[in-house]
């Protein structure tokens, strides 16, 4: 027989290895419980309510597109710049919704028209309106559709870049700028890119509806919808109501 001094210390120890264990368990728990609790009580007061305190009434006289739309964005990109974003809970991600949908609603109230954006396209004002109008002459397409185009597409912003990955003015696609052997982040090479593609697309199709139905949604599902096998969705819809509007309006 084997005598309790002389056993092992874990085996001695193993009566009260699950209490111990639930006692830390319990402590590590309720040390993060509190420490996200900071983290809710001190994020949204710090940085969440900078991102929506006193903007500005509307974007300043004469300012460029781009500009607002920096301005627009700067709420949503102080909320992830942020070093605390790792550490969020329930609470602050709660708080996240709310603030975004504050953001949202004080950049709709304030959002230029289209017509309001295009005239300022079409302005001296707009820096990349001669490059614009080389690659309408080099490509012979409508000055007037390549605005109506940046206009939807980017609201005039070279730096904008769609969930989707598209990017610059005339938003590519990473695989189409690839294609064309062109940087999309470079304005003057999104537009002339974007252009010469487009017309790529005006000579398949003969057809602006398509063209544009192509641009925003591929040429294969363009051909799909030209022979009556699929619906616009809504997005592609939305844009090419949207440029057609720019087309003919005063």
């Amino acid at each position: 027989m084997v005598s309790i001094a002389r056993r092992p210390l874990l085996s001695r120890l193993s009566p009260a290895l699950p209490l111990a264990a639930a006692i830390v368990v319990a402590g590590v728990l309720l040390a993060l419980a509190g420490w996200s609790g900071r983290q809710a009580a001190r994020w949204p007061a710090a940085t969440l309510s900078r991102a929506v305190s006193a903007p500005p009434a509307a974007p300043p006289a004469g300012a460029a597109p781009s500009a607002w739309l920096r301005w627009k964005r700067a709420g949503v990109d102080t909320l992830l710049s942020s070093p605390d974003l790792p550490g969020v809970g329930g609470q602050v991600v709660e708080t996240l919704n709310r603030v975004g949908r504050e953001v949202a609603a004080r950049a709709a109230a304030h959002a230029p028209s289209d017509i309001d954006v295009l005239r300022e396209l079409q302005s001296e004002r707009f820096a990349y309106r001669d490059a614009v109008r080389r690659a309408a002459a080099r490509h012979a397409i409508d000055v007037r559709l390549i605005l109506a185009i940046i206009t939807s597409e980017s609201g005039g912003d070279p730096a904008a870049v769609s969930q989707a990955g598209a990017i610059g003015l005339m938003q590519l696609m990473p695989a189409t700028a690839q294609a064309l052997g062109i940087d999309p982040r470079d304005p003057v090479q999104n537009i002339d890119g974007a252009v010469r593609y487009l017309a790529s697309l005006m000579a398949t199709f003969r057809s602006v509806e398509l063209s544009l139905v192509a641009y925003n949604a591929g040429p294969t599902f363009a051909l799909r919808y030209q022979a009556g096998a699929a619906p616009l969705d809504p997005e592609t819809r939305e844009f090419v109501t949207r440029v057609g509007a720019l087309l003919h309006s005063p």
